[in-house]
């Protein structure tokens, strides 16, 4: 469940940074965007399976 929230998470910062910039993006920019919702994404998965572990951990 972490990691299909952190890839939702992801698309929806790419997106948002395409739809942001629609004239200032070229396909450099576009790619960074997707790696940086890729990276944003991945973070968030993270952080969620680290605090289900801890909640794991705590019972």
């Amino acid at each position: 469940m972490p990691a299909i929230m952190g890839g939702i998470i992801g698309i929806i910062v790419w997106a948002g940074i395409i739809l942001l910039f629609p004239k200032e993006t070229n396909r450099r920019q576009r790619l960074g965007a997707a790696l940086l919702g890729a990276a944003f994404g991945s973070l968030i998965t993270a952080l969620s399976t680290i605090i289900t572990y801890l909640e794991y951990l705590s019972k």
